[in-house]
């Protein structure tokens, strides 16, 4: 796992958050959500077996991160769920789905996106 360590220590080329992450910031400011104080946020990746997630989870903790494994109720895999809490900016959710992703790739899994802890994602105005 060093290979991935001395990657996520580099440059994060390509730390910019998706469209999508910007349209879910908006959502949620337009809520009444504050972004410019620390909230709790939720980082979920999805893995074929348990063994590849317990490896990821156990990385990610190392990295000071809280991590949670779960099964998928099916049975068909697991996911990890990262908890980080900072300003929810564009900025900060770019570079942890950077991180997020390459922990994911160099594993085996695959990054699912990301929620705030106790905010439901608001609806668009189309979507009503």
């Amino acid at each position: 796992m060093r290979w991935l360590a001395d990657r996520l220590r580099g440059d994060h080329a390509g730390t910019e958050a998706t469209a999508e992450d910007g349209m879910v910031i908006d959502r949620l400011r337009s809520a009444g959500v504050d972004t410019s104080r620390s909230l709790d946020i939720a980082h979920r990746l999805r893995f074929q077996d348990e063994a590849s997630a317990r490896l990821a989870a156990e990385f990610v903790h190392k990295r000071g991160r809280t991590v949670v494994v779960d099964r998928d109720a099916d049975g068909s895999g697991c996911h990890i769920t990262i908890f980080v809490r900072h300003d929810l900016t564009l900025e900060a959710i770019g570079t942890d789905r950077a991180e997020f992703e390459a922990v994911g790739g160099g594993m085996g899994g695959s990054y699912q996106g990301w929620s705030l802890v106790g905010y439901p994602v608001p609806e668009a105005e189309g979507d009503r």
